[in-house]
């Protein structure tokens, strides 16, 4: 199993700045290889890849 966390501030305050980079990393890498990371769970996105 592996995991790819991307951790970051849902506020606006903090969106385009680096306190954000963990989001915009894993959003980078669901674009390139067409992953769906739409769901969520907890206040949290998430992808199962065994889907």
């Amino acid at each position: 199993m592996k995991l790819i966390v991307g951790l970051g501030n849902p506020e606006k305050d903090y969106s385009e700045t680096r306190h954000n980079m963990g989001f915009n990393v894993l959003n980078l890498l669901a674009k390139e290889h067409d992953i769906d990371i739409s769901r969520t769970k907890f206040e949290a996105e998430f992808r199962n890849w065994n889907d």
